[in-house]
Protein backbone atom coordinates (compact mmCIF):
# COMPACT_ATOMS: atom_id res chain seq x y z
CA UNK A 1 0.00 0.00 0.00
CA UNK A 2 1.06 3.30 -0.87
CA UNK A 3 1.49 5.10 2.32
CA UNK A 4 0.98 8.51 0.72
CA UNK A 5 -2.16 7.47 -0.24
CA UNK A 6 -4.80 8.92 1.80
CA UNK A 7 -7.70 6.87 2.89
CA UNK A 8 -11.01 9.00 4.02
CA UNK A 9 -13.96 7.83 5.11
CA UNK A 10 -17.40 10.02 5.50
CA UNK A 11 -20.50 8.95 6.99
CA UNK A 12 -24.09 9.74 8.18
CA UNK A 13 -25.78 7.48 10.93
CA UNK A 14 -28.59 8.45 12.53
CA UNK A 15 -29.49 5.10 14.24
CA UNK A 16 -25.73 3.90 14.66
CA UNK A 17 -25.94 1.09 11.46
CA UNK A 18 -23.87 2.70 8.77
CA UNK A 19 -21.44 4.10 11.70
CA UNK A 20 -20.94 0.04 11.88
CA UNK A 21 -19.99 -0.21 8.58
CA UNK A 22 -17.94 2.44 8.39
CA UNK A 23 -15.95 1.36 11.51
CA UNK A 24 -15.75 -1.72 9.64
CA UNK A 25 -14.08 -0.07 6.94
CA UNK A 26 -11.20 1.03 9.04
CA UNK A 27 -10.30 -1.40 11.07
CA UNK A 28 -9.84 -2.82 7.69
CA UNK A 29 -7.76 -0.12 6.50
CA UNK A 30 -5.77 -0.05 9.50
CA UNK A 31 -5.06 -3.50 9.56
CA UNK A 32 -2.92 -2.77 6.17
CA UNK A 33 -1.51 0.14 7.36
CA UNK A 34 -3.56 2.64 5.56
CA UNK A 35 -4.43 5.22 8.23
CA UNK A 36 -7.77 6.40 7.37
CA UNK A 37 -9.56 9.59 8.56
CA UNK A 38 -13.00 9.32 9.77
CA UNK A 39 -15.91 11.81 9.83
CA UNK A 40 -19.15 11.62 11.19
CA UNK A 41 -21.49 14.47 9.14
CA UNK A 42 -24.01 14.29 12.22
CA UNK A 43 -20.71 15.48 14.63
CA UNK A 44 -20.56 19.42 14.13
CA UNK A 45 -16.41 18.84 15.67
CA UNK A 46 -16.01 15.85 12.39
CA UNK A 47 -17.74 18.59 10.17
CA UNK A 48 -15.26 21.50 10.98
CA UNK A 49 -12.62 18.99 11.12
CA UNK A 50 -13.43 17.67 7.52
CA UNK A 51 -13.85 20.54 6.35
CA UNK A 52 -9.94 21.45 6.65
CA UNK A 53 -9.24 17.87 5.47
CA UNK A 54 -11.42 18.27 1.86
CA UNK A 55 -9.14 20.88 0.48
CA UNK A 56 -6.11 18.63 0.50
CA UNK A 57 -8.26 16.10 -0.79
CA UNK A 58 -5.52 14.82 -4.20
CA UNK A 59 -5.37 12.48 -6.84
CA UNK A 60 -5.01 8.91 -5.97
CA UNK A 61 -6.73 9.55 -2.75
CA UNK A 62 -9.79 7.18 -1.90
CA UNK A 63 -12.94 8.42 -0.45
CA UNK A 64 -15.13 6.05 1.26
CA UNK A 65 -19.00 7.86 1.78
CA UNK A 66 -21.69 6.43 3.50
CA UNK A 67 -25.30 6.97 3.70
CA UNK A 68 -28.69 5.10 5.02
CA UNK A 69 -31.54 4.76 2.79
CA UNK A 70 -34.28 6.96 3.23
CA UNK A 71 -37.04 7.47 1.07
CA UNK A 72 -35.35 5.65 -1.47
CA UNK A 73 -32.27 7.88 -1.28
CA UNK A 74 -29.33 8.93 0.46
CA UNK A 75 -29.60 11.63 3.25
CA UNK A 76 -29.53 14.95 2.37
CA UNK A 77 -26.12 15.66 4.68
CA UNK A 78 -24.56 12.90 2.34
CA UNK A 79 -25.40 14.40 -0.99
CA UNK A 80 -25.14 17.86 -0.28
CA UNK A 81 -21.11 17.21 0.92
CA UNK A 82 -20.42 15.35 -2.10
CA UNK A 83 -22.10 18.36 -4.04
CA UNK A 84 -19.31 20.86 -2.72
CA UNK A 85 -16.46 18.48 -3.16
CA UNK A 86 -14.00 19.92 -5.43
CA UNK A 87 -13.28 18.32 -8.69
CA UNK A 88 -10.92 15.61 -8.22
CA UNK A 89 -9.84 13.70 -11.85
CA UNK A 90 -7.87 10.96 -10.75
CA UNK A 91 -9.49 10.40 -7.11
CA UNK A 92 -11.17 7.08 -5.95
CA UNK A 93 -14.62 6.72 -4.66
CA UNK A 94 -16.76 4.04 -2.72
CA UNK A 95 -20.10 4.56 -2.00
CA UNK A 96 -21.67 2.54 0.64
CA UNK A 97 -25.65 2.38 1.81
CA UNK A 98 -27.49 0.45 4.55
CA UNK A 99 -31.18 -0.04 3.87
CA UNK A 100 -34.09 -1.61 6.04
CA UNK A 101 -34.59 -4.38 3.99
CA UNK A 102 -37.55 -3.14 2.45
CA UNK A 103 -35.77 -1.25 -0.31
CA UNK A 104 -31.92 0.22 -1.24
CA UNK A 105 -33.66 2.20 -3.33
CA UNK A 106 -31.52 4.77 -6.28
CA UNK A 107 -29.20 5.52 -3.72
CA UNK A 108 -25.85 3.85 -4.64
CA UNK A 109 -26.64 5.15 -8.57
CA UNK A 110 -27.17 8.53 -7.59
CA UNK A 111 -24.29 8.70 -5.06
CA UNK A 112 -22.12 7.42 -7.81
CA UNK A 113 -23.77 9.63 -10.34
CA UNK A 114 -22.24 12.96 -8.01
CA UNK A 115 -19.07 11.34 -7.37
CA UNK A 116 -18.74 10.67 -11.02
CA UNK A 117 -19.32 14.21 -11.63
CA UNK A 118 -16.69 15.39 -9.29
CA UNK A 119 -13.90 13.66 -11.34
CA UNK A 120 -14.04 10.23 -8.82
CA UNK A 121 -13.44 6.84 -10.26
CA UNK A 122 -16.00 4.98 -8.71
CA UNK A 123 -13.12 1.66 -7.36
CA UNK A 124 -16.37 -0.14 -5.88
CA UNK A 125 -19.87 0.12 -3.21
CA UNK A 126 -22.20 -1.81 -1.54
CA UNK A 127 -25.43 -1.73 -0.11
CA UNK A 128 -25.88 -3.41 3.46
CA UNK A 129 -28.89 -4.92 4.91
CA UNK A 130 -29.56 -3.22 8.16
CA UNK A 131 -32.05 -3.33 10.81
CA UNK A 132 -35.20 -1.31 10.03
CA UNK A 133 -34.52 1.96 12.43
CA UNK A 134 -38.48 2.67 12.33
CA UNK A 135 -39.13 -0.75 14.03
CA UNK A 136 -38.12 -0.80 17.24
CA UNK A 137 -41.30 -1.22 18.87
CA UNK A 138 -41.72 -4.75 16.89
CA UNK A 139 -40.91 -8.16 17.25
CA UNK A 140 -38.32 -9.51 14.57
CA UNK A 141 -38.14 -5.86 12.63
CA UNK A 142 -36.93 -6.24 9.13
CA UNK A 143 -33.33 -6.63 8.71
CA UNK A 144 -32.93 -7.95 12.85
CA UNK A 145 -29.45 -8.20 13.93
CA UNK A 146 -28.08 -6.37 10.41
CA UNK A 147 -25.26 -5.70 9.82
CA UNK A 148 -23.78 -9.24 11.07
CA UNK A 149 -20.61 -10.86 10.91
CA UNK A 150 -21.36 -12.03 7.16
CA UNK A 151 -21.82 -8.34 6.31
CA UNK A 152 -18.72 -7.46 8.51
CA UNK A 153 -16.71 -9.83 6.15
CA UNK A 154 -18.43 -8.35 2.49
CA UNK A 155 -17.23 -5.53 3.66
CA UNK A 156 -14.22 -6.67 4.81
CA UNK A 157 -13.45 -8.27 1.21
CA UNK A 158 -14.57 -5.43 -0.63
CA UNK A 159 -11.61 -3.02 1.19
CA UNK A 160 -8.99 -5.42 0.04
CA UNK A 161 -10.43 -5.56 -3.49
CA UNK A 162 -10.57 -2.02 -3.54
CA UNK A 163 -7.24 -1.03 -2.65
CA UNK A 164 -6.16 -4.11 -4.60
CA UNK A 165 -7.81 -2.42 -7.88
CA UNK A 166 -6.69 1.09 -6.74
CA UNK A 167 -2.47 -0.22 -6.83
CA UNK A 168 -2.57 -2.08 -9.60
CA UNK A 169 -3.06 1.25 -11.60
CA UNK A 170 -6.59 -0.43 -12.97
CA UNK A 171 -8.02 3.50 -13.50
CA UNK A 172 -11.07 2.44 -15.17
CA UNK A 173 -14.32 3.20 -12.91
CA UNK A 174 -16.71 0.44 -12.09
CA UNK A 175 -19.65 0.81 -15.05
CA UNK A 176 -22.01 3.09 -13.64
CA UNK A 177 -24.89 1.27 -14.56
CA UNK A 178 -24.61 -1.35 -12.81
CA UNK A 179 -25.25 0.34 -9.84
CA UNK A 180 -28.64 1.38 -11.39
CA UNK A 181 -30.02 -2.17 -10.41
CA UNK A 182 -33.65 -1.21 -9.52
CA UNK A 183 -36.27 -2.64 -11.89
CA UNK A 184 -37.33 0.44 -14.49
CA UNK A 185 -41.55 0.21 -13.57
CA UNK A 186 -40.00 1.32 -10.09
CA UNK A 187 -37.53 3.87 -10.51
CA UNK A 188 -40.12 6.69 -11.65
CA UNK A 189 -42.09 6.26 -8.27
CA UNK A 190 -38.48 5.94 -6.43
CA UNK A 191 -37.33 9.44 -8.25
CA UNK A 192 -40.36 11.30 -7.38
CA UNK A 193 -40.62 10.23 -3.88
CA UNK A 194 -38.27 12.16 -1.41
CA UNK A 195 -38.05 13.32 2.56
CA UNK A 196 -39.92 16.17 1.78
CA UNK A 197 -43.03 14.44 0.65
CA UNK A 198 -43.11 11.84 2.77
CA UNK A 199 -43.56 14.26 5.77
CA UNK A 200 -47.18 14.55 6.10
CA UNK A 201 -47.08 10.24 6.07
CA UNK A 202 -45.45 10.71 9.58
CA UNK A 203 -46.71 11.24 13.01
CA UNK A 204 -46.27 14.82 14.46
CA UNK A 205 -42.80 14.72 16.62
CA UNK A 206 -44.02 16.37 20.08
CA UNK A 207 -42.95 16.13 23.64
CA UNK A 208 -45.87 15.48 26.14
CA UNK A 209 -44.66 18.33 28.51
CA UNK A 210 -45.78 16.52 31.68
CA UNK A 211 -43.18 13.53 31.02
CA UNK A 212 -40.71 15.65 29.58
CA UNK A 213 -37.80 16.89 32.22
CA UNK A 214 -36.44 19.25 29.73
CA UNK A 215 -33.06 17.34 30.21
CA UNK A 216 -31.66 18.31 26.48
CA UNK A 217 -30.85 14.67 25.74
CA UNK A 218 -33.64 14.57 22.68
CA UNK A 219 -31.24 17.71 21.13
CA UNK A 220 -28.14 16.08 21.61
CA UNK A 221 -28.86 12.91 19.73
CA UNK A 222 -29.95 14.65 17.12
CA UNK A 223 -28.09 14.02 14.03
CA UNK A 224 -29.27 17.01 11.77
CA UNK A 225 -29.88 19.63 14.37
CA UNK A 226 -33.38 20.08 14.22
CA UNK A 227 -33.83 20.28 17.89
CA UNK A 228 -34.06 23.53 19.90
CA UNK A 229 -34.84 23.11 24.03
CA UNK A 230 -36.59 26.16 25.12
CA UNK A 231 -37.14 24.65 27.22
CA UNK A 232 -39.08 22.37 25.79
CA UNK A 233 -38.14 20.47 22.56
CA UNK A 234 -39.43 22.54 19.69
CA UNK A 235 -38.52 20.49 16.37
CA UNK A 236 -38.30 22.28 12.60
CA UNK A 237 -38.48 21.37 9.37
CA UNK A 238 -34.89 20.02 8.86
CA UNK A 239 -36.16 16.74 10.52
CA UNK A 240 -35.57 13.68 8.92
CA UNK A 241 -37.43 10.90 10.98
CA UNK A 242 -34.88 9.41 12.45
CA UNK A 243 -37.07 9.24 15.76
CA UNK A 244 -33.64 9.28 17.33
CA UNK A 245 -35.50 11.95 20.12
CA UNK A 246 -38.11 9.05 20.43
CA UNK A 247 -36.37 5.72 20.70
CA UNK A 248 -33.56 7.74 23.16
CA UNK A 249 -36.10 9.76 25.56
CA UNK A 250 -35.55 8.11 28.73
CA UNK A 251 -38.97 9.55 29.65
CA UNK A 252 -40.52 8.39 26.97
CA UNK A 253 -41.74 11.65 26.70
CA UNK A 254 -42.88 11.28 23.14
CA UNK A 255 -45.52 9.47 22.41
CA UNK A 256 -45.36 8.06 19.37
CA UNK A 257 -46.44 4.25 17.98
CA UNK A 258 -44.79 3.20 14.76
CA UNK A 259 -45.34 -0.27 15.30
CA UNK A 260 -48.74 -0.12 13.11
CA UNK A 261 -45.82 0.60 10.29
CA UNK A 262 -44.42 -3.07 10.71
CA UNK A 263 -47.28 -4.47 8.52
CA UNK A 264 -46.99 -1.53 5.61
CA UNK A 265 -43.01 -2.33 5.47
CA UNK A 266 -43.38 -6.10 5.55
CA UNK A 267 -45.71 -5.78 2.66
CA UNK A 268 -43.02 -3.39 0.90
CA UNK A 269 -40.91 -5.72 1.39
CA UNK A 270 -42.10 -8.57 -0.52
CA UNK A 271 -43.20 -6.47 -3.16
CA UNK A 272 -39.90 -5.10 -3.97
CA UNK A 273 -38.22 -8.72 -3.29
CA UNK A 274 -35.02 -7.30 -3.31
CA UNK A 275 -32.46 -9.68 -3.24
CA UNK A 276 -29.75 -9.89 -1.87
CA UNK A 277 -30.13 -8.10 1.17
CA UNK A 278 -26.07 -7.23 0.79
CA UNK A 279 -23.68 -7.14 -1.71
CA UNK A 280 -20.89 -5.46 -2.97
CA UNK A 281 -19.90 -4.43 -6.25
CA UNK A 282 -16.04 -4.11 -7.30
Amino acid sequence: MDKKQRSIIVYSSPAGRTRHVAVVIKTVLDDMGCLPEIFDLGEKEDCQRLESAQKSFAIGDCLWIGSPVYTYHALPAVTEFIAKLSLNRGGFAVPFVTWGAVSSGLALYEMGRQLEDKGYHIAGAAKIAAQHSMLWQVKNPLGYGRPDSRDDGLIADLVKKVYAKINSNEVEGYPLEKLNYQPGPAQKAMQEMNLEKARPMFPKIEADKDLCSKCGACEKVCPVHAIRCSPYPRIDDKCIFCFNCVRLCEENAFKIDLSPLGDRLRNMAKENNEYPLSKTFV
